[in-house]
């Protein structure tokens, strides 16, 4: 029987070789990268939001295979809706999409000035999921549009009856 240096060498060896594997971390098999996840936007706007998509399931994927599931959201500030496959598309295995569109989110006219947050997730006809992706978007207040003052429109309403009358009394 080994006992000694050599055998505590052995033994440690045999523990790296079973445990390393385990403790190595795969990449994921559908993931989804949304090209700018925070916007601004002010209320009454629609905002499109695109992405990549890798695709490393062992099959080719369609567009119409991918579906997003939105959570964390102000049902009565944000409605997000998914765009990703009206557009085909395919994505053999071990590939990645163009910068494709994703989904839209429309706010709310009424909506408060704030900062609103959600997640979205992709999953394919499979069961294979992407990582959560965390989207925010700061809610504006409406820019709105300036108005002359009063004074300035009653200087011109004013000074338009006086060339008028004057123009009145030259031709009489």
């Amino acid at each position: 029987m080994l006992r000694g240096p050599m055998w505590f060498l052995i033994r440690i060896l045999i523990l790296i070789g079973v445990v390393a594997p385990a403790l190595s971390v795969a990449a994921p098999i559908l993931t989804m990268a949304v090209t700018k996840p925070f916007a601004s936007a002010a209320g009454g706007d629609t905002l499109t939001f695109t992405g990549v998509i890798t695709n490393r399931t062992g099959l080719s994927l369609e567009a119409t295979d991918l579906f997003l599931s939105f959570s964390g959201f102000d049902v009565d500030v944000i409605t997000p809706t998914q765009v990703l496959g009206i557009t085909p598309f395919t994505l053999p295995n071990n590939t990645f999409s163009p910068d494709v569109e994703l989904f839209t989110i429309d706010v709310a006219p009424d909506a408060a000035v704030a900062s609103y947050g959600f997640q979205v997730l992709m999953q394919d006809l499979y069961g294979n999921f992407s990582e959560v992706t965390d989207i925010n978007i700061d809610v504006t207040g409406a820019v709105p549009v300036p108005e002359p003052p009063i004074v300035v429109l009653f200087i011109f309403a004013l000074s338009a009856l006086v060339t008028r009358r004057r123009r009145h009394h030259l031709l009489v």
